[in-house]
């Protein structure tokens, strides 16, 4: 075992704050009280504990990236954003869950890569959630939807790479970090 501190961390801490330290590091050692009890490896990237994270992450991104678009987009605007066959689909998904009286608005019945096509195209949410580039913005928004369908699919494997998979996690989390402060800026002027 290495003497140095650096390859600990606490039974405590964040899975966020792992991937982060498991970047740098092949495994870490977790410390319970006094006693080391385990070992991190990056094998454990495709565990439960990650992919539930990454699911959720990304979850809760679609949904912020939505509000987001309404906010910027009056009137379903943004489906001017959209190629034709895009909005078809989500007016059909819109149709059939309307019909199941489960329904919200149209928006709601878009999937991420259209989320991720209406972001691309609009310079101002682009710049707003700290995208370079049209280029960067879209293949942030194909590695994000790759992982969400390889966890919600089951695949053993959720990335062939794990550097790659940490990467597309913290970088989620960033994003939604930017989105939800723009929300709760939003409610602040809103509330004054």
């Amino acid at each position: 075992m290495s003497d140095e501190v650096g390859d600990l961390i606490s039974d405590s801490t964040s899975l966020t704050e792992v991937l982060n330290i498991i970047q740098k590091k092949d495994c870490v050692f977790v410390l319970e009280k006094d006693r080391v009890t385990k070992l991190v490896t990056v094998a454990d990237l495709h565990k439960q504990p990650i992919r539930m994270l990454a699911f959720s992450l990304i979850s809760i991104l679609e949904m912020s990236l939505i509000e987001l678009i309404k906010g910027e987009y009056q009137n379903d605007d943004w489906k001017d954003l959209l190629s034709e066959l895009r909005v078809n689909l989500a007016n059909k998904l819109f149709k059939d869950r309307r019909n199941k009286n489960e329904a919200l608005s149209l928006i709601d019945s878009i999937q991420i890569c259209d989320k991720g096509t209406i972001i691309e195209k609009s310079d101002y949410l682009r710049d707003k959630l700290g995208f370079s580039s049209k280029q960067v913005c879209k293949i942030f928004f194909k590695k994000v939807e790759k992982l969400r369908n390889n966890i919600a699919h089951s695949q053993e494997q959720i990335s062939l790479d794990h550097k790659e998979l940490i990467e597309i996690v913290l970088q989620v989390k960033e994003v939604l970090n930017i989105t939800l402060s723009n929300s709760i800026e939003n409610e602040i002027i809103l509330t004054e």
